[in-house]
Order: structure tokens, then C-alpha cells, then sequence
């Protein structure tokens, strides 16, 4: 599995890409609990995750989502 990080840019509306690392599928299980996703979620930076303004600033909510995507293999 690969874990990406992104944010959504609402001044150029488009998403930015942050950081992205292999995870184990145990990691995968824990992060998409349904209770975990959704609107009004707290937000917060982790690992080698920089985001300016953000990162280190308590409190801030937003929405997390999960994204899937289906790589294709030649």
C-alpha cells in the first residue's frame, strides 16, 4: 500500500501532493475506520508532513477522505 498525503489548495483549487510512503495493510485497516473519516475531523501534519501554517497549529479540523486508485501493470 501507499499512503499519500494531500491538501487541498482552496486559492488555486487543486490539490497539492505533501508526502507519500509505503504502509503496511494493518496501517491501511486503522486509517480508513469509518469513524476516523469525514467532515469536521481534526487535521494535523505527521511523519515528513510540512504544511505552512499548519503544521504544529492545534485544533484545526477539515475533511478527511479516502482515495483509492488502481494502478495499471505493463
Amino acid at each position: 500500500y501507499l499512503l499519500v498525503y494531500s491538501i487541498y489548495d482552496s486559492d488555486v483549487k487543486q490539490n497539492k501532493l505533501i508526502t507519500g510512503f509505503p504502509v503496511e495493510k494493518s496501517f491501511v485497516e486503522r486509517t480508513i475506520k469509518a469513524d476516523t473519516l469525514g467532515s469536521d475531523k481534526p487535521i494535523t501534519t505527521r511523519y515528513n508532513g510540512y504544511i505552512k501554517d499548519l503544521s504544529g497549529v492545534l485544533n484545526i479540523t477539515g475533511e478527511r477522505k479516502v482515495v483509492t486508485a488502481n494502478f495499471l501493470k505493463y
